[in-house]
């Protein structure tokens, strides 16, 4: 027996219409958007279980909570953002004529890699000089209340 039966229909999928919708009916628009706010909503519950933790368990300590806690959210980021990759990709064509379908590839996935490592680079400094700047400005609140 063959994954498709009769194995000509393997063909077929080749043939489907490259529309907003996946095969399941589902507008791949809103599965961006909300793959993405499941993203940063697992994110955010990361960052609360490191910042929860008093130091981060040692691999020695077996059965640690927050490492099987922080090995399941890693597996869900990364199942959203294929979703949310896979979904940015196949909806390309339903917007974005066929003459310029391969430059607009193109533009999205090197825009992609350059704003991701770019973003990753200076993000930390970004958040570290925010994070000044709030505690300088309390302090010196405090000061000219006191």
């Amino acid at each position: 027996m063959h994954l498709f039966d009769p194995p000509d229909q393997i063909g077929a999928l080749c043939c489907l219409p490259k529309t907003e919708t996946t095969g399941w009916g589902l507008n791949r628009r809103r599965l961006m958007v909300r793959a993405d706010l499941v993203r940063l909503l697992l994110t955010l519950i990361v960052v609360a279980l490191v910042l929860s933790q008093a130091s981060l368990p040692l691999p020695a300590e077996a059965g640690t909570t927050a490492i099987i806690a922080l090995s399941l959210l890693a597996f869900l980021l990364g199942s959203a953002e294929v979703l949310r990759d896979n979904a940015a990709q196949t909806i390309l064509p339903s917007v974005v004529d066929k003459v310029d379908l391969e430059t607009a590839n193109g533009q999205m996935w090197s825009a992609e890699q350059v704003m991701g490592r770019e973003l990753a680079l200076r993000l930390p400094f970004a958040f570290a000089a925010t994070v000044i700047f709030c505690v300088l400005n309390y302090a010196l609140i405090r000061l000219r209340t006191d």
